[in-house]
């Protein structure tokens, strides 16, 4: 555990009260405390769906640091824990924010990747991001494509959602579902 952790613990704190105030310190207008607490976050595997929210709701913070300390984080406690995974998708599921989805996608990417180099089935999370090729939002949807790509996902399903992807009216999409389509074809 980092130092704003081991400073809450070393007061005695629970370690309720000691992620309360990690997600607490998510609002700092310190980058480098907001960016500790994400990272802090992700050390004490902290599940609940406060900590979970807090970590998503940190996608929107100013400094991309910040925003990808809050991605391994959540990548992090999400391969331990198969509620995480279902809140993350319900997350995408109902998000609004484009910059939230495309770091949903991400964290969704990261844990589908980490499942499969465990040799764990990902078909949870390569639905979601089937889904996302079709998000409204074309950054999303390449953002999706390449993270199919790393997760080396190559079920019939991916195979016929990256397809229609090459039509997508964004080049980025296309571009990005060629080169997954490649990646499936030619592993390495």
């Amino acid at each position: 555990m980092g130092s704003i952790g081991e400073r809450l613990f070393n007061a005695g704190e629970s370690a309720e009260a000691v992620i309360s105030g990690l997600l607490n310190a998510l609002h700092d207008e310190s980058e480098d405390v907001r960016r500790n607490a994400a990272d802090e976050l992700g050390d004490t595997k902290a599940s609940s769906p406060t900590a979970i929210s807090g970590l998503i709701a940190a996608f929107t913070d100013d400094s991309d640091d910040v925003q990808d300390e809050a991605a391994d984080a959540l990548i992090e406690i999400g391969t331990l824990s198969q509620a995480t995974v279902s809140t993350l998708i319900e997350s995408y599921n109902n998000e609004p924010d484009e910059d939230v989805r495309y770091g949903l996608v991400d964290v969704l990417g990261g844990i589908g990747e980490e499942l499969v180099n465990a040799g764990e089935s990902a078909d949870i999370v390569v639905s979601t991001l089937i889904k996302a090729l079709n998000d409204e939002s074309k950054d999303v949807r390449r953002n999706a494509a390449d993270e199919l790509g790393d997760m080396g996902a190559s079920s019939p399903a991916v195979i016929e959602a990256l397809t229609k992807a090459l039509n997508d009216e964004s080049k980025s999409v296309r571009r990005e579902a060629t080169k997954t389509l490649e990646k499936i074809e030619t592993p390495e």
